[in-house]
């Protein structure tokens, strides 16, 4: 874009009459040649916006701020009903095509953890839950079913994850396992809430 951007400026051969018109041969160089007849015309290329970058466009959102959440209970869960809906979700159409967690292994700590009420989980373990709640809640709301709850719940869940997970010296801690799939799972958040910067 910025070679077309200075041979529309610079160009040999322009017509006089219109500044925008630029040489195909002057453009693409001699190997032009062989491929089109050399009494090719020149052809006009519309002037650029001075405004405007290409850098400047994008369907990304990536120039939207992610809420930090100090408000945000880590620990808080939604209710059974919706926990288990969103886990199977995950289950059935992310994870086949995205393996990041131990399906089988999960599901069982998943199912003891729902039997007790109140129990604690340790802090890797439930991010890993809040980020597939998060990616399960922003599918939801993608396909639009009936179940889906309100529409910035995968904020929460992520914000949770991070808080529980993603602390100031996370990176340079010993890496284990269930970090690992932590980072593959926000990862994969970032990208399915058009967030691919920070993916």
């Amino acid at each position: 874009m910025q070679r077309l951007g200075q041979e529309n400026k610079h160009s040999e051969g322009a017509s006089a009459n219109d500044p925008n018109t630029i040489s195909l041969h002057r453009l693409f160089g001699p190997s032009f040649q062989t491929h089109q007849h050399a009494t090719q015309p020149d052809v006009a290329i519309p002037k650029a916006d001075q405004g405007l970058t290409i850098q400047g466009f994008s369907y990304h959102l990536n120039d939207l701020a992610i809420p930090t959440g100090e408000a945000v209970d880590p620990y808080e869960m939604p209710a059974q009903e919706h926990a288990q809906t969103l886990f199977v979700t995950y289950m059935h159409r992310v994870h086949p095509s995205f393996p990041v967690v131990g399906r089988i292994n999960l599901q069982n700590q998943f199912v003891k953890f729902l039997s007790r009420p109140g129990s604690k989980a340790p802090p890797k373990w439930l991010a890993i839950i809040n980020l597939i709640f998060a990616i399960a809640s922003q599918y939801s709301h993608r396909i639009q079913v009936e179940w889906r709850a309100d529409e910035r719940d995968h904020l929460i869940y992520c914000i949770r994850a991070r808080m529980l997970a993603m602390r100031g010296e996370t990176l340079f801690d010993h890496p284990d396992l269930q970090l690992i799939q932590v980072l593959g799972l926000m990862s994969y958040y970032f990208l399915a809430v058009d967030q691919v910067n920070r993916a």
